[in-house]
């Protein structure tokens, strides 16, 4: 399921937050910051994705790097918090 959610994710992300048609523009292990995808704005909208699409609530303390700095990051995030079934890839 990981690999299923980075899929869905980097093409969010490419779509909604680089404004490419192109996902595979955006590399899954590398920084969204450091890719030129992810300010201040953009993370609002990500959270807001992350919590519409997957019901995950991402809490003031789930804003960091090491949880949303990726799209590998990201998928692993939303995977923990829907349990174990989740984790599967």
């Amino acid at each position: 399921m990981t690999k299923q959610l980075e899929a869905e994710l980097r093409a969010f992300v490419a779509r909604s937050l680089a404004f490419t048609d192109d996902p595979e523009s955006i590399d899954v292990t590398r920084s969204l910051v450091d890719q030129g995808v992810l300010d201040s704005t953009s993370v609002l909208e990500l959270i807001f994705h992350i919590e519409d699409r997957y019901g995950v609530t991402v809490a003031d303390e789930d804003v960091t790097p090491e949880r949303l700095g990726s799209v590998a990051a990201i998928a692993d995030f939303i995977a923990s918090r829907r349990g174990p079934l989740a984790k599967a890839s």
